[in-house]
C-alpha cells in the first residue's frame, strides 16, 4: 500500500478545505432542520396552518466553504416570470458532522424541506449533493436553495423577522 492511498488524499482534501477555506475565508450559515413532528398543515393547502403552522428545529451554524448568491435567478411557470435569489452552498462532510447533521450526508433526501438564511433572507433547499466519494468517504457536499418570498413566509412564524428585510 502507498503512503499516497485514497484515504491519505482524501485526509489531504478535507484539511486543506478546512485550512484554506473555512477557517481563513469561509462563513457560517444557520441551518433549520425542518421538524414534521410539530408541523400542523393545512387540510386543504399543502403549507402550513394558520393555527400552528411549519416549524423547524433551533438552527444549527455551520461552517461553509463557499457561498455563491445568484441574484434574480428567473424562475418561468404557469404564472408567468419570477425572480428569486438561489444560493450555491460547499460544505465539508467534517463541518456537517461537527455540527450535529451527519445525516445530511447519509441521507441527503430527507433535507429538502429544511432552510438556511443567507444574507438576510431565507432559502428553501432544494437540492443536497454529495460528491467525491473515496472509500466510503465524502469530499464535498453541494447544496442549492431557492429564496422563499414574503408571502410564502406568511404562516411560518420562526421566519417573520426577515419579511421585511425582502423587497
Amino acid at each position: 500500500m502507498s503512503r499516497f492511498d485514497a484515504r491519505f488524499e482524501l485526509a489531504n482534501i478535507w484539511d486543506g478545505m478546512d485550512r484554506d477555506l473555512q477557517r481563513d475565508v469561509g462563513q457560517s450559515i444557520p441551518w433549520y432542520v425542518y421538524d414534521a413532528a410539530a408541523t400542523t398543515v393545512d387540510s386543504i393547502y399543502d403549507v402550513g396552518a394558520s393555527s400552528g403552522g411549519r416549524k423547524w428545529k433551533s438552527p444549527v451554524y455551520v461552517p461553509c466553504l463557499g457561498v455563491i448568491n445568484l441574484e434574480d435567478d428567473e424562475k418561468v411557470n404557469d404564472r408567468g416570470q419570477y425572480l428569486i435569489d438561489t444560493v450555491r452552498v460547499s460544505i465539508s462532510p467534517d463541518a456537517l458532522r461537527s455540527a450535529g447533521l451527519q445525516d445530511v450526508v447519509d441521507r441527503p433526501h430527507e433535507h429538502v424541506n429544511d432552510r438556511v438564511v443567507y444574507e438576510g433572507m431565507v432559502f428553501a433547499i432544494h437540492q443536497v449533493r454529495v460528491r467525491g466519494n473515496l472509500l466510503g468517504g465524502y469530499a464535498v457536499i453541494g447544496v442549492d436553495a431557492y429564496q422563499v418570498k414574503n408571502e410564502e413566509l406568511r404562516n411560518d412564524a420562526q421566519f417573520q423577522k426577515w419579511t421585511s428585510l425582502d423587497s
